[in-house]
């Protein structure tokens, strides 16, 4: 097929993005080239807005902007209402893409009618595939095996690794369950057929929910490696840190309230579990945070230990010649007292000395 045949719309919703969206259009406008493209962008209510300065140097781009954040699927839904081509590509603002990007992932549509969403191969800044790229959906096994580690322990296991996929050959396309919100391509007629994004999800979650549409509706989802795009996560949300943190467990409440069908167990159970992964999830965030506090309290808790059993020594004192003892004198069981003050008996000082290096190192 003429690369001239190729069309789509390019949809970026960004927030707070100044840092990122100048590579990430430049990427775009390489990889539209010999496409009939649309791109259009909505600044989604951000504090820092996009400058006039970036807008300016792609005047290509149909740009838009709410007053608020309205989240990621609310967002897309008013992008998209400009959209004009039959094909339509959601990219977060934080990726570039490679130049063959568009032209490989239209030709996959075009050959696999049957396919309903399709996405790419997501690399990290260091190379490294993104394991979110391919997915299943969440299920009770999977995610308790996510959440203990059961699954980086067993990448392999179709069972305890189901939810990333990490069995499956990165360099092989595969149907999968899921793809990435940060980059994807799906027809725009079945986005409208399914009425975009599901605006009960905030930010998180309305990916896995569009995907799960989409099987319903009798379509395929896929993952193909046939092009890469580089993905720096989480910057698009830097600026929220922990309400993207709880953004995220409540869009798996959400999910999970509306796709119950896909748990075997009351739903109250599912919901319970998603919260202790949430508790989870915020303790190993502080622990980085405030590791050196709680090493310092560990410390001074085995020292007062120490101190408080270091004056119960208990010693058998004959107050006759010590000589008498195999003849069975009475000997007395006396407790010998030691002043925790006194720091020449002390032999604990280098619990002292790491506390004080770690801190000073550090």
């Amino acid at each position: 097929m003429p690369e001239s045949r190729y069309s789509c719309s390019v949809i970026i919703v960004a927030y707070n993005s100044c840092d990122f969206i100048p590579a990430c259009l430049k990427s775009v406008r390489d990889a539209c080239e010999g496409v009939d493209s649309q791109i259009i962008v909505l600044d989604n209510g951000s504090s820092e807005p996009i400058l006039p300065e970036i807008k300016n140097f792609f005047p290509e781009v149909l740009w838009l902007d709410s007053k608020e954040n309205l989240g990621f699927g609310k967002g897309c839904n008013l992008a998209e209402k400009y959209a004009t081509k039959p094909y339509l590509f959601f990219i977060n603002p934080d990726t570039i893409i490679s130049k063959n990007a568009f032209r490989e992932m239209l030709k996959f549509m075009e050959e696999h009618p049957e396919a309903g969403t399709v996405g790419c191969r997501i690399l990290n800044e260091d190379g490294s595939l993104q394991w979110a790229c391919r997915r299943s959906f969440p299920t009770i096994v999977s995610a308790v095996s996510k959440t203990v580690g059961l699954a980086a322990l067993f990448p392999k296991s179709k069972t305890l690794a189901s939810y990333n996929m990490t069995y499956a050959d990165p360099d092989e396309m595969i149907e999968v369950d899921a793809i990435s919100g940060s980059f994807f391509c799906i027809r725009r007629d079945v986005y409208e057929k399914l009425s975009g994004f599901d605006e009960d999800f905030f930010m998180y979650g309305e990916d896995l929910d569009l995907c799960f549409r989409t099987k319903e509706m009798g379509l395929h989802n896929y993952y193909t490696p046939v092009t890469n795009i580089l993905h720096f996560k989480g910057q698009s949300c830097r600026t929220r840190r922990w309400d993207s943190y709880l953004d995220f467990y409540k869009a798996m409440l959400i999910f999970v309230k509306k796709h119950k069908d896909l748990y075997f167990v009351p739903n109250f159970l599912v919901s319970f579990g998603i919260m202790f992964a949430a508790f989870v999830g915020m303790f190993s965030r502080l622990i980085p945070k405030f590791w050196k506090m709680f090493l310092d309290l560990g410390v001074v808790a085995l020292w007062a230990f120490t101190f408080l059993n270091y004056g119960s020594v208990r010693s058998y004192v004959c107050f006759q010649d010590p000589s008498c003892l195999e003849s069975g004198c009475a000997a007395t069981d006396t407790v010998i007292k030691h002043s925790i003050m006194d720091f020449a008996q002390f032999e604990d000082w280098w619990l002292v000395g790491i506390v004080a290096v770690v801190n000073l190192v550090f």
